[in-house]
């Protein structure tokens, strides 16, 4: 059974979501400018291509989206519903889906860890869909993966080849017979 709050009751939120955080280039350190050393010892300065952020040219920083969850107590200023589901919104300039409203900060917490799980399975499968060079098509990442199976795969035939022969020395060093079906070693 839900519990519909009305206009004017403090209720606590189960707030989560993501906020920009600027965190300094690690290659240019926020300076904007790179040296480049060449092999002659001659150095170039140049714009930092790591934080550049198209025309714009270098930023000296990189964004990161940090998540934030957390319990927040909060004045319900309108809601709305449609005759079975509840939405709020807050003074504070929130709103929120009746799920995710609560009468004690205790029930938020836990609305709050069971999100951050789901937040957390999410940014995994996020990381295992993304490119590993942004910078390259997707047709050049799926010939890439094809080459390597390919030749991932001629290293397998090739190691099993060398565990097979292995294995007949063996058997012939100890006066086995060696069947080749599978692994099979007898008395002559």
């Amino acid at each position: 059974m839900t519990t519909h709050f009305n206009i004017g009751d403090k209720v606590w939120l189960a707030n989560c979501g993501t906020k920009e955080k600027r965190n300094p280039c690690p290659i240019c350190a926020g300076k904007l400018k790179v040296t480049l050393t060449l092999g002659s010892g001659e150095q170039c300065i140049l714009d930092c291509d790591y934080c550049a952020k198209g025309y714009e040219g270098p930023q000296g920083y990189e964004l990161e989206l940090e998540p934030y969850i957390k319990p927040e107590l909060v004045t319900v200023s309108v809601f709305e519903t449609d005759g079975k589901n509840f939405n709020y919104h807050f003074e504070e300039e929130f709103y929120a889906e009746q799920d995710k409203v609560f009468l004690t900060k205790e029930a938020a917490e836990v609305k709050c860890a069971q999100i951050a799980a789901e937040m957390a399975i999410q940014e995994q499968k996020r990381l295992e869909w993304a490119k590993e060079n942004s910078k390259k098509k997707y047709s050049w990442h799926a010939g890439y993966h094809k080459r390597e199976a390919k030749r991932h795969e001629e290293q397998m035939n090739y190691h099993e080849k060398k565990a097979h022969f292995m294995a007949i020395r063996v058997a012939e060093e100890k006066g086995l017979t060696f069947n080749t079906g599978r692994l099979n070693l007898t008395k002559k």
